[in-house]
């Protein structure tokens, strides 16, 4: 005879489910964010309880905000923030709304208390972000940044096996990120005030040399490419830049970032003195990366897990709220409010370089 099999039991909330509210109602909340934020993996020490939970969402737009709630099934949509702070369920905050308002967003939550993970690039000025980092401190809550590739399988591996001297001294890297600018993507991004290529892609090609190599940008040199998207006087954005940057350490770095490279996928080389790691497909397609590893003659795919990058950012954001731990080190999967600010450091140096 066999055996029905027996519903799960239902998972409850505690004192270690961490409540999010939504501030935005993005693409990136919608297709990947919020169901980060629900499904992440069991606490070992309380398996039946929920880890973390979307309480609530606000929008600039009430419309988009009910509309987000109903489809998505979130308890609440705020008309206000200050509802949404009243609300101490609420330890966390997701912000994905335009670059020109995060700055702003990010420091009245954290004058209200709440826990920020912000969409990059925090701010417009390496000055802002600075600021939103010093209310931070002062009011002793989590700022982080979602840098998602810091948990990018592909990328992830690829710190882990440099750290283990897979591939030796680390001699140099080229980076290409030159996936096509969607049609649908085209709206803010093409602005000058939180858009162009240099916040959309190079931000995280600083940001994922500075993680993976554990050093900084010393010194950096830039061109500005061509003009796809909009011709002539219109041309108000950088669509394509060509840069050089050299670490403290010494290692140099090759960046080629574009939005109209139509036939390119995004490439990532590290060579060293015993190897050459490369990653393809890294930029907006996790499930079909490649990793390869060559040495001498000899070529071999490495196995990289399938999990959703965004998956491992709140798992660690989540266990920073749990323990407290605001103090982070290079290392480390979450990229902090000083990650931020010194990011749009560099961005702006290779800014004046083009200019």
């Amino acid at each position: 005879m066999s055996r029905i099999p027996q519903p799960a039991a239902p998972r409850r909330r505690s004192l270690l489910s961490v409540g999010w509210g939504l501030i935005g109602v993005s693409r990136v909340a919608d297709v990947a964010m919020l169901d980060a934020i629900r499904h992440q993996p069991t606490l070992p020490e309380a398996e039946d309880v929920i880890p973390s939970w979307v309480m609530g969402v606000y929008s600039r737009s009430d419309h988009r905000a009910r509309d987000f709630s109903q489809r998505r099934q979130i308890p609440y949509a705020f008309d206000a923030l200050e509802k949404m702070w009243d609300r101490p369920e609420i330890q966390c905050v997701y912000i994905s709304a335009q670059p020109r308002y995060q700055a702003e967003l990010a420091l009245t939550a954290i004058d209200a208390g709440k826990h920020v993970l912000c969409e990059t690039p925090l701010a417009l000025t390496p000055e802002e972000a600075r600021s939103v980092l010093a209310r931070a401190r002062q009011k002793d809550v989590l700022l982080a940044v979602d840098y998602a590739l810091r948990c990018h399988p592909a990328l992830t591996r690829c710190a882990e096996l440099i750290r283990d001297y897979t591939i030796g001294d680390v001699l140099g890297v080229r980076l290409s990120n030159c996936d096509p600018l969607p049609f649908a993507h085209q709206t803010w991004r093409m602005r000058t005030d939180g858009g162009g290529i240099l916040l959309d892609r190079t931000l995280h090609d600083v940001d994922l040399l500075r993680w993976l190599l554990a050093d900084d940008v010393e010194q950096v040199a830039a061109l500005n490419g061509g003009a796809f998207l909009t011709e002539g006087p219109n041309r108000v954005v950088e669509e394509e830049i060509l840069g050089v940057a050299r670490m403290k350490r010494g290692v140099a770095a090759q960046i080629h970032d574009s939005w109209a490279a139509l036939h390119q996928h995004s490439v990532l080389e590290i060579y060293g003195t015993g190897g050459t790691l490369i990653a393809y497909r890294w930029w907006g397609e996790w499930r079909n990366s490649e990793l390869i590893l060559v040495r001498n003659d000899e070529v071999t795919k490495l196995s990289i897990a399938k999990t959703s990058p965004y998956q491992g950012i709140v798992a660690a954001f989540n266990a920073a709220v749990r323990k407290r731990d605001w103090l982070l080190n290079r290392r480390t999967v979450l990229a902090t409010g000083e990650d931020a600010a010194r990011n749009l450091e560099i961005i702006e140096r290779i800014r004046e370089e083009i200019r």
